[in-house]
């Protein structure tokens, strides 16, 4: 903000006074062709995100505590010591991660496959 500025002037204009339109963002799917919509393909759609996400945060979390470990050896040159990527609230905080979205896929996955073992045994929900 500058002199001539006042802070009213950078408000977006009133809700009515925009179109009434949905948007442009579309969710994002590798899905295309026959098996956009498809529940099953959705659903490994969803299990390869959430293992690539579960991988990321453990990649992170074995970083740090590879360079912890370095750091506190008694023989590591003080000069090579690194500051670890995760402070010690981060590191928790995404194995937590990795743990609560593992749970939550595998329980999924057995919901899907009860499902599925209802249907082809035509047992009721």
């Amino acid at each position: 903000m500058n002199a001539r500025t006042q802070p009213g002037d950078l408000a977006p204009p009133a809700a009515q006074d925009w179109p009434a339109l949905e948007g442009t963002h579309r969710p994002f799917s590798n899905l295309g062709g026959e098996l956009h919509g498809n529940e099953d393909a959705a659903f490994l759609d969803l299990v390869i995100d959430i293992g690539h996400g579960i991988e990321t945060c453990l990649e992170l979390v074995h970083s740090s505590d590879a360079e912890r470990a370095y750091n506190m050896q008694a023989d590591a040159d003080p000069e090579m010591k690194v500051m670890p990527m995760l402070g010690w609230d981060d590191t928790e905080r995404l194995l937590r991660l990795a743990v609560v979205s593992a749970r939550t896929l595998a329980r999924e996955a057995e919901r899907r496959r009860d499902r599925m073992s209802r249907r082809v045994l035509a047992l009721p929900d």
